[in-house]
């Protein structure tokens, strides 16, 4: 990622979270019905990036991305 992620959601995703590479939170976001979300990475320094993604019943799974510069 450069400028944006986006992100397609298939489960019945409610909140997101992102983390960087040290486990900081650097952002979060409650979901609601969207099938997609897309998040601006223009202030991320460039590195490895997890996403959190917590459901409707409370099951959490993630994802990883990487921001150039």
């Amino acid at each position: 990622a450069i400028t944006y992620v986006n992100i397609d959601l298939t489960k019945d995703v409610r909140h997101l979270t992102v983390y960087n590479a040290l486990g900081k939170v650097v952002a979060e976001q409650n979901i609601t019905r969207e099938t997609s979300v897309k998040l601006s990475t223009v202030n991320y320094a460039a590195g490895a990036y997890s996403v959190k993604f917590t459901t409707a019943n409370g099951d959490t799974f993630s994802r990883k991305f990487v921001v150039t510069k």
